[in-house]
C-alpha cells in the first residue's frame, strides 16, 4: 500500500512536488470488560428458606438486608476491578497501527465525503504533529506540507477509487523501524524525533495485490501517517546547513 505523498521529500525537490493517493488502515473491536450484575433473587440465600432467612438477623441487622449489602459491595468491587483492568492494559503500539490502517482503508472507501474527510484529519499529520516530531524545525517544512495536505484532502474521491480497486485488506505486517532498519534509511530520522514515539513501516496484502508504506507513528495513543518522513529529516538537515 502506497499511502499519501508520492514525493518522498527529496533533499533537492523537497516538499512541494506532486501528490498522489494510495493508502490503507482497521478499527479493532474494543474489548469492553463485562460487568456481571448480581441478582439478589438468584443468590445462595434463596434455596427454599427465603422466609426463614428474612426473619433471621445478624447482630440485630435483618439477614436479607445484610446479604443485600454484601452483594452490592461485591458488585461494586467487580465493577471497579474491571475498570482498573481496562486502564492497566493499553493497546500495544503495533496493534494501534494495524487497527488504524484497517480503519483508514475502510473509511476512505466510504461514499460519504464527510466520513472520508473526518478520517483523513484524524490520521494525517497536522502542525502539532510536525512540531512534536521536529520542534522549532517544523517551521521549515509545515508551510509546504500543509498545502500538500489540503490538496490530498480535496481529492479524497481519488483515494476511494484506488482503495476500491485494491479491495479489502487481507493481512498487515508491521515493522518496528527502531528495531529493524537494516538499510539505514531511517537512521537520521530516528535520531531527530523523540525516542518515545514508535515508528513503523507496514506491508499490506489486499484482495487485489499488495504494497508497503511508511512512516506510521503512534502519538498520544493514536496512529498518524507521514509518507516520506525520513526525507523530511534530510530536508531539515540541508536547510539548516544552508543557513550556516
Amino acid at each position: 500500500m502506497a499511502f499519501g505523498f508520492q514525493t518522498e521529500f527529496s533533499v533537492t525537490a523537497a516538499i512541494s512536488t506532486g501528490l498522489s493517493w494510495s493508502l490503507g488502515v482497521s478499527t479493532a473491536a474494543r474489548n469492553e470488560p463485562q460487568v456481571h450484575r448480581i441478582d439478589d433473587s438468584q443468590s445462595p440465600f434463596d434455596f427454599g428458606v427465603r422466609k426463614n432467612l428474612m426473619q433471621s438477623t445478624i447482630h440485630g441487622v435483618p439477614m436479607r438486608a445484610a446479604s443485600a449489602c454484601l452483594l452490592t459491595l461485591i458488585a461494586f468491587v467487580c465493577f471497579v476491578s474491571a475498570d482498573e483492568s481496562k486502564k492497566a492494559k493499553p493497546k500495544p503500539p503495533d496493534e494501534i497501527v494495524k487497527a488504524g490502517i484497517m480503519q483508514f482503508h475502510e473509511r476512505m472507501r466510504s461514499d460519504d465525503p464527510k466520513v472520508r474527510d473526518k478520517e483523513f484529519d484524524a490520521v494525517m499529520p497536522d502542525k502539532k504533529t510536525i512540531e512534536k516530531l521536529f520542534g522549532d524545525d517544523a517551521n521549515l517544512v509545515w508551510p509546504r506540507l500543509s498545502e500538500g495536505m489540503k490538496q490530498m484532502r480535496a481529492s479524497s474521491d481519488k483515494a476511494k477509487e484506488e482503495f476500491d480497486r485494491q479491495g479489502k485488506i487481507i493481512s498487515i505486517e508491521v515493522i518496528d523501524l527502531r528495531k529493524d532498519d537494516a538499510s539505514g534509511r531511517y537512521r537520521r530520522l530516528l535520531q531527530m524525533i523523540p525516542k518515545d514515539i514508535p515508528v513503523y513501516r507496514a506491508v499490506m496484502k489486499y484482495e487485489k495485490g499488495s504494497g508497503g508504506s511508511s512512516s506510521y507513528l503512534v502519538i498520544d495513543g493514536n496512529m498518524r501517517f507521514v509518507r516520506g518522513l525520513e526525507g523530511i529529516a534530510e530536508f531539515i538537515d540541508e536547510r539548516n546547513k544552508a543557513k550556516k
